[in-house]
């Protein structure tokens, strides 16, 4: 019996060692997309998609009214987007970073919406930017309309490096 007790209260310890030091490590995760009701036309060939409704902002990386992610610690992150289109029309966006086109998603010409994704995981380093810009190679000439919540742009820190 006085071995279980001694155990316990070393069990006990090391949980709050282990909760003191974590505490001190940076958290990064944030989830946004178009909030229903609310439409972003796409006037040029090479514009950032602004996701209006921000879900999950931990770390305060994600900017709602640039739509840009500014990396608040430096690791390795996932990111996840994904563009629809309204039917007939067609759009790329790339995911961008720091100013240069990275991975794009196609939303096709069909009869109906059409729905584009990826997903990446990236090193990248404190300050880093990210975003997601239209393509200017594959999009239509007429004005092109982002509304809705499959239109989104996600990410979350793994780990620190």
């Amino acid at each position: 019996m006085k071995n279980l007790e001694s155990e316990i209260l070393r069990l006990q310890r090391q949980v709050v060692r282990l909760t003191k030091e974590n505490q001190w490590k940076q958290k990064a995760a944030f989830s946004a997309f178009h909030q229903k009701g609310t439409t972003q036309v796409i006037k040029k060939s090479i514009e950032t998609i602004v996701y209006n409704k921000v879900q999950l902002n931990i770390g305060g990386g994600y900017n709602e009214s640039s739509g840009v992610f500014k990396v608040p610690v430096g690791g390795i992150y996932a990111f996840f987007f994904g563009i629809q289109v309204e039917p007939g029309k067609r759009m790329a966006v790339h995911f961008t970073w720091n100013g240069n086109p990275y991975l794009e998603a196609m939303a096709g010409k069909m009869s109906d919406y059409s729905t584009g994704s990826n997903m990446l995981i990236i090193n990248a380093k404190k300050d880093d930017c990210m975003w997601i810009q239209t393509h200017p190679h594959w999009y239509n000439l007429e004005k092109t309309y982002i509304r809705y919540d499959p239109n989104y742009f996600s990410g979350f820190l793994l780990y620190e490096t």
